[in-house]
């Protein structure tokens, strides 16, 4: 192997034994009763269901691969809380089946570029203009932001009065929203398509990538939080890739060493490989090991 292509062989003579050590102070029966298979626990039957895979059987599965080079920060990390905090709000009276995969682009639009506070700020302002909040935000849909963008007959004056200004919003951002308005109200969108598990990951990134504003980045953390896709791997975020040179202990062709997403591209594939078919998990602890927050963290 060339020296940039080398893995930490101290990584690599890692004894599997404490792999089951690790994975024992995760409290397995819960997460098997909170966490599989995801969007089972849907109290409504027509509510799409997010996801059919089992998360013991990824998180053992990642816990293993490399020789155990994750189960430590599994252990002590635990699984990522956002699939248990779907499945308890999917079981609220008052779960709202409509608009769900819309509000949760228009809170990756909003957050693209900013750190956790920020865009969490700044998704509360929009879901106020919308009498709404990050406990009750069924008021933000296609339709209440069209209600308003419709209004604007072209010269953005309402739209910049109304929308862009009290939530605080940039021009690319509040076009982005308002373009992905459109594709829900003419049905090139919908929880029905963006949620239904026969729908291929090349189809649906397709569909998403013709929405103005959201790029690869944007695609692949709607697949891992929110359409909870198992096996999203996205190397264009910074902190994964931080992450895997910081756990492999791997150089790339980027400055100082950094591991670049398009020349580094065979390499980082390879490192991250023996993780499938559970990249989506690998990829939340790659956050860990880089000490950044995962997206929704907050």
């Amino acid at each position: 192997k060339g020296k940039n292509e080398s893995i930490s062989s101290a990584l690599l003579n890692m004894k599997p034994e404490s792999v089951q050590r690790h994975l024992s102070s995760l409290d397995r029966d819960n997460i098997c009763k909170n966490m599989i298979p995801i969007g089972s626990r849907h109290n409504n039957k027509d509510a799409p269901s997010v996801g059919s895979w089992n998360v013991w059987d990824g998180l053992v599965h990642v816990a293993n691969a490399h020789n155990g080079v994750l189960a430590p920060i599994i252990g002590a990390s635990g699984p990522p809380s956002f699939y248990a905090d779907e499945n308890e709000g999917a079981t609220n009276s008052g779960y709202d089946t409509d608009h769900k995969s819309f509000r949760s682009l228009c809170r990756i639009i909003t957050g693209q570029q900013l750190a956790g506070s920020a865009a969490v700020a700044i998704y509360k302002r929009l879901l106020s203009i919308m009498g709404s909040s990050l406990d009750n935000p069924y008021g933000l849909t296609p339709e209440s932001i069209l209600a308003i963008a419709d209004m604007d007959c072209g010269e953005n004056h309402v739209i910049e009065e109304k929308l862009r200004k009290p939530a605080g919003l940039s021009n690319a951002k509040i076009r982005s929203i308002i373009d992905l308005s459109r594709h829900y109200k003419c049905g090139n969108l919908s929880d029905s398509f963006l949620f239904d598990n026969q729908i291929t990951i090349d189809v649906l990134r397709d569909k998403l990538c013709q929405v103005k504003g959201l790029g690869p980045w944007s695609c692949d953390m709607f697949l891992i939080f929110h359409a909870h896709k198992p096996d999203i791997l996205p190397l264009g975020d910074l902190a994964v890739r931080k992450g895997t040179a910081k756990l492999f202990g791997v150089k790339g062709s980027g400055k100082n060493g950094a591991l670049c997403e398009k020349k580094d591209l065979a390499m980082l594939t390879r490192i991250h490989e023996p993780f499938a078919p559970y990249r989506s998990l690998s990829t939340y602890y790659m956050w860990r090991c880089a000490d950044t927050k995962a997206f929704n963290a907050s």
